[in-house]
């Protein structure tokens, strides 16, 4: 009898403790789940976190681009004469004659300080000559797909050793940008290639030969024949630039007054319905 009695309490108190370690190990996984739900809340704000400090600081680094600009894809530096040759004709129609014209200028602009073109004696007449025989075998090239871009220039063989000289020396260049002076043009044994500066690609599906916003030095004393207007026209344009650019509302403000300003000043030989006005949010060459 005291041997069962004994076994009785011993069983309760067992029952007992195992009861209180059940309660004991409910309460811990309790515990460890609010314990698990907190850590994934935990968890996911600092994903959030840090996903937003991510695009603030790619922000910073890659800020967003402005929408294209509707003419944009017409408006580039270069001055653009696909006309000249993709053509073979005695008469050339009034857009090709002004781009024969413009870059016989633009030569004499970038290269008459040069050794080189000093030491061959060129001059207008001699630039003209080289440009007309560009002209003329430009078209067979084009015809052949051997002028699939200015640097194919150079398959344009000239017949003048002198000449075939110069061409190949302007083409090819002497400098890097970081040489270029202040100006935009080389001197002495320094000097841009030609390809920075012209375009074969007809790529704005028009007439327009240049961009008057966007031109670099050189080319707008092509134009223009007058360092002093071309220094007002580079300073000009860089404070249309500024102001378009911290008001998109004054776009057609700015374009006007830049376009007034300067439309009249187009020498009569070129024609101002060839070249473009427009301006844009790219920061136009100083």
């Amino acid at each position: 009898m005291h041997l069962l009695a004994t076994s009785l309490a011993f069983l309760i108190i067992f029952a007992l403790f195992s009861y209180a370690q059940v309660q004991k190990l409910q309460e811990l996984i309790v515990l460890d789940k609010s314990y698990s739900e907190h850590f994934q809340e935990g968890l996911s704000a600092l994903h959030t976190r840090f996903h937003e400090q991510a695009k603030k600081i790619f922000g910073k680094l890659h800020p967003k681009k402005d929408p294209p600009d509707p003419g944009a894809t017409r408006r580039t530096s270069f001055l653009h004469i696909h006309s000249l040759v993709k053509i073979n004709q005695q008469s050339l129609p009034p857009p090709a004659a002004t781009a024969q014209k413009l870059l016989v200028r633009l030569m004499i602009a970038l290269y008459e300080d040069c050794a080189f073109f000093k030491e061959a004696n060129m001059n207008e007449q001699e630039i003209t000559e080289l440009v007309d025989f560009i002209v003329a075998n430009g078209e067979a090239l084009a015809t052949k797909h051997l002028l699939t871009d200015k640097q194919a220039l150079a398959n344009i063989y000239v017949d003048d050793p002198i000449k075939r000289t110069v061409l190949y020396k302007m083409l090819k260049g002497n400098m890097s940008e970081a040489q270029m002076n202040k100006n935009g043009i080389g001197s002495g044994e320094t000097y841009p290639s030609l390809c920075e500066f012209v375009s074969i690609e007809d790529k704005n599906k028009g007439t327009v030969l240049a961009s008057i916003y966007l031109a670099p030095r050189a080319i707008l004393q092509a134009i223009f024949q007058d360092k002093t207007l071309v220094e007002e026209i580079l300073t000009e344009r860089y404070k249309i630039y500024l102001e378009y650019k911290k008001d998109d509302s004054k776009k057609v403000a700015c374009q006007t007054a830049f376009k007034n300003a300067f439309i009249n000043k187009v020498p009569h030989d070129i024609g101002s319905n060839l070249l473009d006005f427009d301006i844009s949010k790219t920061a136009p060459p100083r």
